[in-house]
């Protein structure tokens, strides 16, 4: 049956799976007082209001995957954060696939920010890496308006010029009423808005920034609705110099210009190399380069095969374009290493392309980077674990990404990735025990499909002793694997 509204009074009920039904909005969670699993994957799902999950409170996981979810930067803020006020005990929120990623890359941020004490976002494990999380709870302060940079307050009392630099440091507790309200007043005339109190102009400093950021997606949904519009692209009349030319750094001006490159054309791709030559050429601006750089790539379906490169005419130009953009991502992180963790994340989109040897590529560039210092290894690892490992557990072997990604992986024979592999382990053992029956130790095909087939079992051969280099994995291959375990040990 598919269920399309469900009314449920079930007091001792602590999980709840509605997955893959015709929800168009979460049931109501009052009759469910103990709820601590609730699974709303694969829905018609498309608002969440505030007060959606405000008697959840003993909520520990929630999966809203496979919606329809399009609320703006603002609302998802305020729901969100009421749910982290509600649910103290939430561990895991998965929301991922819903139309809103796409055009708001940020949202796992947001996450972070309205749920600091959840360890589990989408895939990222982040209480397996506090480093990663500590890095993301400070990024996301800044992202969503905690640190205001150069904030000039003048105090009308003495005429004394203060200068904020986050959300803060505006003085609500500790402070007396008359400097409370000298700050009231200034921050009403500075923003043009009236105010109760300091708590709420804290509160509208942070949605300033969520309702700018609706202007941002509003942009990129642009984008994107011009690229399906114009999926072919052509480049015999479009002058060189109409991408990355020196015309303006200006952020909103490249937005438009990236808009206007798109009805003329141009391919997601194309703008990907260009902007990653603009990062080259204009230092003073490679984070905003490097960040349009991991948006395009983000609007880019590896699933297009071949259209990826459409504008791009023959297939040697497709190669060269394939292998330029590669050393472009390597010289950026060389030059600039700040920027490294987004240029892996971006290499990572491209891993399972498999025309023009794209995948391997971008594995090998990984490969290099991982070895440029600590913090890139740690960067590489926490990259493989939030976006390539996850999609291992819903392929097939026979698929060609996942050759890509079995081959590729196979590459970073490291302790640290013993660890990434726990979640996976039990898939990449399934692998190895479908393809040791066609393999074995002593096959003498000499085919181009037993050859590949050859490369796999030696890649999955390379990935197991690797995880097992984690005792977690070695228990699990002792008592649930003896049949890998045998085989491997006798191959």
């Amino acid at each position: 049956n598919k269920v399309s509204y469900p009314v449920l009074v079930m007091p001792r009920l602590r999980e709840l799976h509605l997955n893959k039904n015709e929800l168009r909005q979460v049931p109501p969670l009052t009759g469910l007082p103990d709820l601590e699993v609730l699974n709303l994957s694969g829905n018609r799902i498309r608002n969440l209001p505030e007060d959606t999950f405000e008697h959840a409170h003993k909520l520990e996981k929630l999966d809203l995957t496979h919606n329809l979810v399009y609320e703006n930067p603002s609302c998802l803020y305020n729901t969100f954060t009421k749910l982290g006020m509600v649910a103290r005990e939430l561990k895991h929120v998965r929301i991922h696939d819903n139309p809103f990623c796409g055009v708001f890359s940020e949202y796992q941020l947001l996450l972070v920010r309205t749920l600091p004490r959840t360890p589990r976002i989408d895939d990222l494990v982040l209480e397996a890496n506090p480093r990663l999380w500590q890095e993301m709870k400070e990024q996301a302060a800044t992202y969503f308006g905690h640190e205001l940079k150069g904030f000039d307050l003048t105090l009308t009392g003495d005429g004394k010029l203060e200068t904020l630099s986050s959300v803060g440091q505006i003085p609500t507790q500790g402070a007396n009423r008359a400097r409370q309200k000298e700050y009231l007043k200034n921050l009403q005339e500075r923003l043009g808005v009236t105010l109760k109190d300091l708590e709420q102009a804290k509160r509208y400093l942070i949605l300033d920034r969520l309702h700018a950021l609706e202007d941002e997606m509003k942009a990129r949904q642009k984008i994107l609705s011009d690229t399906k519009r114009n999926p072919v692209a052509s480049d015999s009349h479009q002058p060189e110099e109409a991408l990355g030319s020196e015309s303006s750094s200006d952020e909103e001006l490249g937005e438009e210009t990236k808009a206007q490159e798109l009805g003329q054309g141009k391919s997601l791709f194309t703008i990907l190399t260009n902007e990653l030559d603009e990062a080259l050429s204009d230092p003073a601006n490679i984070s905003s380069s490097v960040n349009l750089v991991f948006e395009t790539a983000s609007q880019i379906s590896i699933e297009a095969g071949e259209q990826i490169f459409q504008g791009i005419k023959s297939a040697n130009a497709r190669r060269e374009a394939v292998t330029l953009f590669v050393q472009q991502v390597l010289m950026v992180a060389e030059r600039h290493p700040e920027t490294s963790l987004l240029l892996i994340r971006t290499l990572a989109r491209f891993v399972g392309v498999s025309q023009y040897r794209m995948g391997e590529l971008c594995f090998k560039a990984m490969f290099d980077l991982a070895h440029a210092g600590q913090d890139s290894m740690a960067d590489v690892m926490d990259v493989i674990s939030e976006m390539i490992l996850p999609s291992v557990l819903d392929m097939h072997l026979e698929e060609t990404r996942c050759s890509l990604a079995i081959l590729g992986l196979s590459k970073f024979d490291y302790p640290e990735l013993s660890v990434k592999m726990i979640d996976c382990f039990g898939q990449i053992c399934m692998f190895y025990k479908q393809i040791m029956r066609t393999v074995g130790a002593g096959a003498s095909s000499h085919t181009e499909d037993a050859d590949q087939q050859q490369k796999l079992f030696v890649a999955l051969t390379s990935l197991i002793r690797c995880a097992v280099r984690n005792e977690y994995n070695a228990v699990s291959l002792i008592q649930e694997e003896k049949e890998v375990m045998l085989f491997i040990i006798t191959s």
